[in-house]
């Protein structure tokens, strides 16, 4: 064999392992949904995996909502505040979500929020 057909033969080879590599991850992949509120911010997965980040330090927490579309919702605050980090939570009810919300708790007057409808494809 010489070469030049090696290297087309293992060319070929890496194309073909590449191939199904990114094939195998499109049928899992994830979708991500993110909204912002000022500075804070908060992401889901179509896996149920969530997070809260506060990124601010005015004294105001930022905190999660995961509407369901039954009516009712959960909350998730970011635990820490706005020092370094996030905090996070998963859920297996993730078809379940009708919205997505992220907020910032404002004591005394209504809550600042933003917030993204969840359709996941529907």
């Amino acid at each position: 064999m010489t070469q030049r057909t090696l290297l087309s033969t293992l060319g070929t080879a890496s194309a073909a392992v590449a191939l199904a590599l990114s094939t195998a991850g499109a049928a899992h992949a994830v979708s991500y949904v993110s909204v912002e509120e000022g500075q804070d911010w908060g992401r889901i997965s179509s896996g149920g995996d969530y997070l809260i980040c506060d990124k601010e330090a005015d004294s105001h927490q930022a905190y999660a909502l995961l509407r369901w579309e039954s009516g009712g919702a959960t909350r998730l605050n970011d635990s820490n505040g706005s020092t370094a980090g996030c905090s996070g939570a998963s859920t297996s009810r993730v078809s379940e979500i009708s919205r997505f919300v992220v907020c910032e708790d404002i004591p005394a007057w209504p809550d600042s929020c933003r917030w993204k409808d969840i359709t996941w494809g529907d």
